[in-house]
Formats: structure tokens, C-alpha cells, sequence
């Protein structure tokens, strides 16, 4: 199953819904925090997806407005933070992830390139 999802942002933007396996999969894009953003979500019904893992910008977590995007329009089990390229933000991934882990401490970070997680067996 594959679903593109259109989001608001400053470029044309596309997001991706996909099941893999027993897994549902999110990927926002370079979706920005425009008002529209939490309609055009909800919309799509991603709040009722069962999206296991939600790739989103990293200002979701650490901004109130971003944050109810995910809380009213995503409501993911776990969220991957991504966009944290200092050269492009101003802020170095280590600020980045205080924040981020501040509001979201389950969170999955990214501290290396091309470091991998492991899904817990449950």
C-alpha cells in the first residue's frame, strides 16, 4: 500500500504513506507548519492509520505548533526527527536533540550517518 499525500510548504511538497510488512510508515516530506497543514492531514486520515513510525521535520517536535500536528493530525507510535542538517538550521544536531528529546523522549535520533536502530520485539 502506498498513499502520497499532499502537505503544505514553501516548495511543492509530497508525503508518503506506506505499509511495509506488519508496518505503516510516514513520510511528511518537507512539510512546513502552515495552518492548513493539520487540516490537510487530517484530511488524509493519517490520525487513523496506525502509523507505526513518522519520519517528520525535526521542528515538529520541538515547536507547539508542530507538536499538535502530530498529536491532532499524525499520532504516530514513534516519531524520527529529520532535517537537522546544522549547515541549513543554524543549530548543530546536538541542540537539536535536546530539545527534541525535552518534549519527545521516545523519540528515534539519528546522531550518525547511517546509523541504524533496531525495532524492540515486543
Amino acid at each position: 500500500m502506498l498513499k502520497i499525500v499532499s502537505s503544505p510548504a514553501d516548495v511543492p511538497n509530497l508525503g508518503f504513506l506506506f505499509q511495509l510488512g506488519e508496518f505503516t510508515f510516514f513520510h511528511s516530506g518537507d512539510s512546513g507548519m502552515e495552518p492548513e497543514t493539520i487540516t490537510d492531514f487530517r484530511d488524509c486520515q493519517l490520525h487513523e492509520k496506525g502509523i507505526n513510525f513518522a519520519f517528520v521535520p525535526y521542528w515538529y517536535l520541538a515547536d507547539p505548533v508542530g507538536r499538535s500536528i502530530l498529536t491532532k493530525a499524525i499520532r504516530a507510535e514513534n516519531y524520527i526527527p529529520m532535517h537537522y542538517a546544522g549547515e541549513y538550521s543554524g543549530e548543530s544536531p546536538a541542540q537539536i536533540f535536546t530539545v527534541v528529546t525535552k518534549y519527545y523522549p521516545q523519540a528515534i535520533l539519528f546522531p550518525d550517518e547511517l546509523q541504524k536502530w533496531l525495532y524492540p520485539k515486543k
